[in-house]
């Protein structure tokens, strides 16, 4: 049997950048900034626990209880705020919804444009490899009757961070 554990992974942040995009919003145009966080980065850990060999398999054939030195488990935080937002778009705030019951809200489907995507780079100092990450967005809702603390509108974005290694340069 294998019991699989996790060792943290420090990073630095090389760069982090906000994306833009606009909303078309009934009659009006709203900025939607948004940024992806990378929040934690871990390296999976397999010991063998009393792991019987398999039978009828030659021992060098079984595979080795080990995890390729470059493949992690990433943790993210997808930031949204609203700015540029006129006072007609605008309503009294709600109580925050929790994430299970936003999804369940009545919301309509808004257009989007994208200003800009930025890549987000991130260093592992052991190992020198960089992670390249960006937030891309494929809809955006807006949840109807619901606004933040300042009146803003809240918006549901349907995203994905596409995550590209860079492996450390080689010296010659």
């Amino acid at each position: 049997m294998l019991k699989k554990m996790f060792d943290e992974v420090n990073f630095e942040i090389e760069k982090e950048g906000w994306n833009e995009y606009e909303v078309v919003d009934g009659h009006h145009r709203v900025t939607l900034k948004m940024r992806v966080i990378l929040t934690k980065i871990l390296r999976p850990k397999i010991l063998p626990l009393q792991q019987p060999p398999l039978i009828g398999i030659p021992k060098e054939a079984q595979s080795p209880n080990k995890v390729p030195k470059d493949e992690f488990q990433l943790s993210f935080q997808n930031i949204v705020v609203v700015s540029n937002c006129p006072a007609e778009n605008m309503g009294t705030p709600t109580q925050p919804l929790p994430p299970n019951e936003l999804d369940q809200a009545a919301t309509e489907e808004v257009e989007f444009s994208t200003f800009n995507e930025e890549w987000n780079i991130y260093v592992i100092p052991d190992s020198g490899l960089k992670l390249k990450i960006k937030l891309v967005v494929s809809s955006v809702r807006k949840a109807n009757g619901h606004y933040d603390q300042f009146g803003y509108p809240i918006y549901v974005v349907q995203s994905a961070n596409v995550v590209v290694p860079i492996p450390p340069k080689q010296k010659k």
